[in-house]
């Protein structure tokens, strides 16, 4: 075993049994070039590189570039089994699936990181902060305490994400649904997440809830869990909760009447055992000991609440009269129900 102190380039040709191949008329390709920043220390069974007074230590190769208070370097060279690094991880990875396929591009910063090329297996522990995004696809955050990122086969990235205190959060971007309905930038958090590429959901699980922010229609989940699908900006396409669930959100106001003004915005509140919200067709379906109310403002007047309860609701806004609805505006399906609002006005 020997160690030194240095910056040192190892070029896969250097280590050839044929030195003499270089030296034909026709240029050779350039093999691909690794090198590590730190003091180097070699044994017989990998690499172990540590930070100096210059800085961290630092691997780059074509395909990771990864700098750490110590870097080590499992089995022999050049085919390492496990990479690992440790204290104040900055890591940039081109993670390829088995048998070949888009990579995923991963750049995290974390308190560790172990690497298994073999299973396209990699572990981030400590502060996570970072994304990954497979080639053509929408981007993934990356938070909380634990992830762990298993890249199996072409279309089937599963990220596992443990969020500690802090939780594990996913930004989505506000809709441009050109609807009146269209909500703004929307923040889930959840104890837990597993993304599956291959089913295209991410599934949040322990005090999982969404919220929007910005926008003029407010937008607030709460579950035990739920299942998230997404349309190809990112957005919310479908969610799907599982457990004792709160909604709340605001739907655009009925169009007034001509002279008249517009009201304020309809405010939904319901809990129920579960529910699947459709933001392509602005349809929430709530199962299981539903009971809520929705809240007419007009411009004028005072607020009315219209109570219900049953063992199904289905609430829908459709911003013009179609998919069977007969009108616009907001529509209530109550099955095995009670509905309570003010009394009607007949004027006897």
């Amino acid at each position: 075993m020997f160690a030194f102190s240095s910056r040192i380039f190892l070029v896969a040709l250097l280590f050839c049994a044929c030195p003499l191949a270089a030296q034909t008329k026709a240029p050779a390709a350039k093999a691909p070039v690794s090198s590590f920043s730190g003091h180097v220390t070699y044994n017989p069974n990998g690499i172990r590189i540590e930070r100096t007074a210059a800085g961290p230590a630092r691997l780059q190769t074509p395909q990771i570039d990864v700098s750490a208070q110590v870097i080590s370097a499992a089995g022999t060279f050049p085919n390492y089994t496990q990479v690992s690094a440790r204290g104040g991880v900055n890591m940039k990875l081109n993670l390829p699936p088995r048998g070949g396929g888009a990579p995923a591009r991963i750049e995290v910063k974390s308190s560790s990181a172990v690497l298994t090329p073999s299973e396209r297996k990699l572990v981030l522990r400590g502060n996570l902060s970072g994304f990954y995004q497979v080639q053509g696809g929408a981007r993934n955050t990356l938070s909380g305490q634990v992830a762990t990122l298993t890249y199996a086969s072409a279309g089937n990235l599963i990220a596992d994400l443990e969020g500690g205190a802090r939780g594990v959060i996913l930004n989505l971007p506000a809709e441009t649904l050109g609807r009146a309905d269209a909500l703004g930038a929307v923040t889930i958090r959840a104890d837990r997440t597993q993304y599956k590429q291959g089913a295209g959901t991410a599934t949040f699980s322990g005090k999982a809830r969404a919220i929007s922010k910005g926008g003029p229609n407010s937008f607030d989940v709460a579950a035990t869990s739920f299942v998230l699908t997404r349309n190809p900006d990112g957005s919310i396409k479908t969610l799907q909760t599982t457990g004792r669930t709160l909604v709340k959100l605001d739907l655009p106001p009925d169009a007034p009447a001509p002279g008249a003004a517009a009201g304020k915005p309809t405010r939904v509140e319901v809990a129920a055992d579960g529910a699947v919200i459709d933001r392509a067709t602005s349809t929430v379906t709530f199962t299981g000991n539903v009971k809520g109310f929705y809240r007419l403002t007009p411009a004028t007047g005072t607020p009315q609440n219209f109570d219900f309860a049953g063992s199904r609701a289905v609430i829908r806004y459709a911003p013009t009269p179609a998919g069977g609805n007969a009108l616009a505006g907001l529509s209530v399906q109550v099955s095995g129900a009670t509905v309570q609002g003010p009394a009607f006005n007949f004027d006897f």
